[in-house]
């Protein structure tokens, strides 16, 4: 969940009425956010990912003024029509297609709102954005701009000023020496033209997701802005736009319609004026509400308690066709506008019941095992850790000198960093070892936990065991002893036979059978992945499949 700090007293102007901090630190949570901390002039929140509307001042204090019935029901933004438009070009369509935007006046850029701003953008790119890969967004100071744009590409020889630099920058410097090219220049890897809007004097306006110019930056002093989003997915690409622009309606700016013509089909066609601000619709039936929460509640009711979570609704025959605002975008099935009557009627106000059902718990017999072998590998001198479960690619495979498995991915994963289901303990016990370096070494661990594999396109989980020893003299024969010592103490006759693996060095690594049947894999990990992992000692390490031996 990304943590935001809000500006106490802006939120307390936004909600109209002066609330104490222990109503504040008593309302917050039950709003389906985690309150860190009420300062005298900060509240610090962590906010699920789920509601990227909620990530600034504006969003913040329009939910919770809903929650505390302060003002209920939809907020209606519309927008003026102007005669700003864009042009996209043909060859747009293979790299980020779709692009949104929006005009807005009247708005004051005090610092409070500047860095209000700047966070608001950069957690939604990280989120809903996908750290820019999906998409990403920029403000411009509109009076510095000649319309109409256009939508195009750059080569890497063409050179502007980027944010923040006096000088300018080749687009390939940008993406090298840049702060923010350095950060994201991976998206763009292996590109020959990269992502741009020009304006009507050819000036260039930004290089897309990276950076944009810094003439088009705004100040204290910029009274009128333009709001861009760009991404490769139009549904994603025109949700930020309307939270941008209905956040920022809430500080009292005019919106303006943005003309976009697409030579390409888009969900919304060909010609689009953004922003998309109509409502939309669901239909909900009341008695599937009272099924699952376990009320009686009447349609008229579920309307209040909707109400209260800034929707809005009507009564169509045995349906409610509820009304969901523009910026919200995780209302995506009728069990989402559930757990908003849930969390409008309140999660204390629910009567705790017994159920009707007779049932006697016990510990499963994986658990029973996995604890009998924690207890041996704790008397063999080693230590338990717990590491998660995501990792990516590059430990998984290129740090361990393996080809790239079929591995488990995370759709549209929020860090690139944790986006693969490990199919192996050993990746994540090694980079245990590389980020505790600084302390004294002997350090031997063990871990017990699940893996995935990937077989004929289904995630097969497996419950390993991973044991590593790094010290200045680790070598094969400490870890085979350990196996074997493991699997006596537990009734098993074991052996080691000769094996091949890129991770592990040559005629130093050996296949674990049991019963007839290869259960893991013992040996020396190979210098080059000691060194891709940051480590100096040597590393001999252990992998078992539990479920070939339990």
């Amino acid at each position: 969940m990304p943590t935001i700090i809000l500006n106490k007293e802006t939120v307390l102007k936004f909600l109209g009425k002066r609330i104490s901090d222990k109503e504040l630190a008593e309302k917050i949570p039950m709003l389906g956010t985690f309150l860190n901390e009420i300062s005298t002039e900060e509240i610090s929140v962590e906010v699920f990912v789920n509601r990227p509307d909620m990530l600034s001042e504006e969003g913040f204090a329009r939910a919770l003024k809903g929650f505390l019935e302060i003002e209920k029901g939809l907020e209606k933004f519309s927008a003026k029509p102007s005669k700003f438009s864009v042009q996209v070009e043909e060859k747009m369509k293979s790299s980020r297609p779709f692009i949104a935007l929006a005009v807005m006046r009247g708005l004051r850029f005090d610092n409070n709102f500047l860095t209000s701003m700047m966070q608001l953008q950069d957690k939604l790119a990280l989120t809903h954005g996908r750290k820019r890969k999906k998409a990403g967004m920029g403000i411009y100071d509109l009076d510095k701009l000649e319309f109409p744009l256009r939508y195009t590409t750059i080569s890497e020889s063409e050179r502007f000023i980027p944010l923040g630099e006096t000088e300018p920058m080749r687009v390939k410097d940008i993406l090298s020496e840049h702060a923010r090219g350095k950060e994201y220049s991976e998206i763009l890897k292996g590109s020959r033209e990269f992502p741009a809007y020009k304006d009507a004097a050819g000036k260039i306006l930004c290089v897309l997701p990276i950076t944009q110019a810094d003439f088009t930056k705004v100040t204290e002093l910029t009274k009128n802005i333009l709001i861009e989003v760009t991404g490769t997915d139009f549904k994603t690409v025109s949700q930020i736009l309307n939270i941008l622009v209905c956040n920022w309606s809430e500080r009292g700016g005019a919106v303006e319609q943005v003309f976009v013509n697409f030579p390409y089909e888009t969900p919304a066609g060909k010609k689009v004026s953004f922003p998309l601000l109509e409502p939309g619709k669901m239909k909900l039936n009341p008695d599937y509400v009272n099924k699952l929460l376990g009320l009686d509640l009447k349609p008229a009711e579920i309307i209040e308690l909707l109400r209260k979570m800034r929707h809005d609704g009507k009564i169509s025959g045995k349906f409610i066709e509820v009304f969901v605002a523009p910026y919200r975008t995780d209302i995506l099935h009728p069990i989402d506008l559930v757990e908003e009557v849930a969390i409008a009627y309140g999660y204390g106000n629910f009567a705790p019941q017994i159920p009707n059902v007779a049932t006697i718990g016990e510990e499963s017999q994986k658990t029973i095992f996995a604890r009998k072998l924690a207890e041996i590998c704790c008397g063999l001198g080693l230590q338990e850790i717990q590491s998660l479960h995501l990792s990516n690619e590059k430990i998984l495979s290129e740090n361990m000198l393996a080809e790239k498995n079929n591995f488990v991915k995370v759709l549209n994963s929020v860090n690139a960093d944790y986006d693969t289901i490990r199919n192996s303990i050993i990746p994540n016990l090694l980079k245990v070892l590389s980020e505790n370096i600084h302390y004294e070494f002997p350090q031997n661990l063990f871990e017990i936990g699940e893996v995935y594999a990937n077989e004929n396109g289904e995630p097969v989980e497996k419950n390993n065991l991973g044991i590593v020893f790094c010290h200045a003299g680790a070598e094969f024969n400490e870890a085979k002893s350990a196996v074997e010592a493991l699997f006596r103490m537990i009734g098993k006759t074991v052996s080691v036979e000769p094996a091949e693996h890129p991770s592990f060095i040559e005629s130093r690594v050996g296949k674990i059978i049991c019963n007839g049947h290869e259960v893991g894999i013992v040996g020396e990990i190979h210098p080059q992945a000691l060194v891709n992992f940051g480590l100096e000692l040597p590393v001999v390490a252990v992998e078992i499949d539990l479920s070939r031996i339990s």
